[in-house]
């Protein structure tokens, strides 16, 4: 089942849920400090890549695969144009509820086969169930509420997005600014599917130590952007 709603877990034992005007006070709440969290992490973001991340928790990658041999050869063609990112191996997105984030590296780093990660991602499009287009404009405008209005391009970015929601249309890109940033190859794997199938693996590469090299990169090239 989908989660909806930045609502922790104590907000759904109390009963707490949305409000008819977007997102409850608890539900604000939480949804601040996940905000915080990604500009924290990632500075160079704009109201684009907030948006994607929130969307991509609740769409999942299912409008991405119309044609599996086209999603294939894509992603073929991804990783051998592959070039440096600042992207953990893993990350969840948005609420943190439906899907996760996984680095292209996982594969190239010789963890997860190409196969295998291709597979999961199928898996993880066949389980995605779109939400109508008025209950993810309502959440979004709660979501709003939290992101700091001194963003940059915050007035362009908000208006380029209702008029995207309001055309019917939700997919919107990575800002260029997050791109340069931070080179993003990743594709989005549900969260089951990946603790299922992905998790174990790259655990154990960690453990092992042979990430060491590889996290202390990744780890440099991250300070490194958050200036």
């Amino acid at each position: 089942m989908i989660k909806t709603g930045c609502r922790p877990l104590r907000t759904l034992l109390l009963g707490v849920g949305i409000s008819l005007m977007g997102l409850g006070v608890s539900a604000q709440d939480d949804c601040r400090s996940i905000v915080d969290n990604m500009l924290d992490k990632y500075p160079k973001s704009t109201m684009h890549d907030i948006y994607k991340s929130f969307f991509q928790d609740r769409f999942g990658p299912g409008h991405l695969v119309n044609d599996t041999t086209m999603a294939r050869k894509y992603l073929h063609e991804e990783l051998e144009s592959m070039g440096e990112t600042s992207l953990p191996y893993y990350e969840p997105v948005g609420k943190g509820e439906n899907y996760y984030r996984v680095s292209l590296a996982v594969i190239r780093d010789g963890i997860i086969t190409e196969d295998s990660f291709f597979d999961a991602f199928i898996e993880s499009a066949g389980k995605v169930k779109f939400p109508a287009i008025s209950e993810w404009k309502e959440e979004w405008t709660g979501i709003l509420k939290v992101i700091p209005t001194d963003i940059d391009n915050y007035s362009a970015d908000k208006a380029m997005i209702d008029s995207v929601l309001n055309a019917g249309k939700y997919v919107i890109h990575h800002s260029r600014r997050f791109e340069t940033a931070y080179h993003p190859y990743y594709r989005l794997i549900d969260k089951g599917v990946f603790e299922r199938r992905m998790l174990p693996e790259i655990s154990a590469f960690l453990e092992s130590g042979r990430d060491t090299k590889a996290r202390a990169a990744l780890l440099e090239r991250i300070e490194k952007n958050r200036k």
